[in-house]
């Protein structure tokens, strides 16, 4: 039921609303993310693959260099389980990068809505920006606050999710971060 209003919310608020291509979604989601409590910030991703496919194209990713930057205390993933070597050397440099992270798998996998996003907090109020992949390239995307339903409906949403979710095992991170380091 949830993930129906879910889907209704976004559909209502991002269809042919607002639309960026990548070069233009990077400055609003590093905006959200620098204007931010460093407490903890959430992403909710899919293969992390927003980072850049390479350790190499992460390292010159605006969106990764401005999470690293920001040294949030906390960072919360959540994410696709990942099954390619590729995926995991992903994985593995962000947990090397990051020691503060927690990734978090979808579970079950079609858990995963499709939404992609960051949950931030500021000043003590709760904030989202949400976008999803509308085309090649092309984006839509809002941001909203806990106060109102729609964003208190995502931030339940995530809750759930994230308790469902399921963690790397010691062994799979060790495997993501010696892959990473080769």
């Amino acid at each position: 039921t949830s993930s129906i209003f879910l889907f209704l919310f976004t559909k209502k608020n991002l269809v042919g609303k607002h639309q960026y291509t990548i070069a233009k979604l990077n400055p609003i989601v590093n905006s959200f993310t620098r204007n931010a409590d460093k407490k903890n910030i959430k992403l909710l991703a899919g293969d992390i693959n927003f980072f850049g496919n390479s350790p190499h194209e992460m390292e010159n990713n605006s969106q990764y260099t401005c999470l690293r930057e920001e040294n949030f205390k906390n960072i919360q993933i959540l994410c696709t389980s990942p099954t390619k070597t590729e995926e995991k050397i992903r994985y593995g440099k962000i947990l090397n990068d990051f020691p503060q992270v927690e990734l978090k798998y979808y579970r079950p996998t079609h858990a995963d809505l499709n939404i992609r996003g960051r949950m931030k907090t500021l000043n003590n109020v709760p904030n989202l920006l949400i976008y999803n992949k509308v085309s090649s390239g092309i984006y839509e995307a809002i941001e909203t606050n806990m106060g109102n339903s729609d964003g208190a409906l995502y931030n339940h949403i995530w809750n759930l999710i994230w308790n469902l979710a399921e963690g790397p095992s010691d062994d799979q991170i060790k495997e993501y971060k010696q892959l990473f380091r080769g």
